[in-house]
Formats: C-alpha cells, structure tokens, sequence
C-alpha cells in the first residue's frame, strides 16, 4: 500500500497592459478599425498603483486622453510598466494505490481539492479610454478560475493482463 500527497503551486502572472480609446464615440469612428490606441499626457506618471480596494483606481486615468479624429493615439500598444495583477491558486491531493487481488490490479483511491486558500481575483484595469470605470479592477471569475474551493473524491481500478499465466489447450 502507497500513499502519496500532491501539493501544486500555480500562479498566473501578470499580463502587460493594453489602452485602447473607444472607437464608437461621436466624431471618432474608424471603421474596421479595432486598435486605436490612447494620447500619453507628456509628463505624466501614470504608474499609480492599485490600493486593494474593489473598484479602486490601478492607473492615474488622467494621464490618457483619446487622439484627435484621424490620429492612430501615440500610446504603445501595451504598457510594460502597466501590469495585470497575479493570480495564484493552491491544489493539494491525498491518494493510496492498493493491490487488489494481486499485483498486476490495483486500486487507486484520491481525494483532491482545487483552490485550497480561496483566494479572490482580479481582472486587469478597464483599459478603454473614455469608457465608464477607466482605469478601474473589478473582481470576476477568469474563465472559471480560481472560482470557489472545491474537492473531488475518486477510485480507479487498474489491471495489467490477469494474475495467472495464460492455459494454452494441447492438441
């Protein structure tokens, strides 16, 4: 009889950010045209940093303004400075293989549980310049994680070929 404990650290990290200004306000349309970046305000440090707080500001918003009609925005694509929060996630396991009948079977019985610490998360900032909440973290689920705390209890049954050897007929 084996036991084994399985414990995995993941953590998501940080994404650089992008600013798009919004393309559908009156007198800026570009149609087809999905990336029309922000004006940087020259001078300005836009690297204010995220206070905890649900709703809180990540980013000074003042710092962006949308470009004049016609102009592409001279921000950079993405900020390398302006960065996604992590996300780290904890999983442990317990299981314990028992032979079953004989070596070649076995039967495997685990307990597993997702998300140990139920730590919350964070989507990155509202990057879309103009919009309501700019520049805003609000918590959602990303894609399912890390979601609630959740555990699964398993079997598996296991077998390699039979215990004894094969009885061939003699003819």
């Amino acid at each position: 009889m084996k036991w084994a404990f399985l414990i995995r650290l993941v953590v998501l990290f940080s994404l650089p950010s992008d600013l798009c200004a919004q393309t559908d306000r009156a007198n800026v349309f570009y149609p087809g045209i999905f990336s029309v970046y922000s004006d940087i305000v020259p001078g300005c440090d836009y690297s204010k940093h995220y206070n905890g707080q649900v709703g809180g500001t990540y980013f000074n918003p003042a710092c962006f303004l949308h470009p004049p009609f016609g102009d592409f925005g001279d921000a950079p694509g993405y900020l390398a400075g302006l960065r996604k929060p992590n996300l780290p996630t904890e999983d442990l396991g317990l299981s314990k293989t028992m032979p079953f009948a004989c070596d070649a079977r076995q039967l495997r019985v685990y307990f597993q549980v997702f998300h140990v610490f139920n730590r919350h998360g964070f989507a990155g900032p509202n990057t879309q310049v103009g919009s309501a909440g700019f520049g805003q973290v609000l918590p959602q689920d990303l894609n399912g994680l890390p979601g609630p705390r959740v555990g699964q209890l398993g079997a598996r049954f296991t077998f390699r070929g039979g215990c004894h050897p094969i009885r061939r007929p003699n003819f």
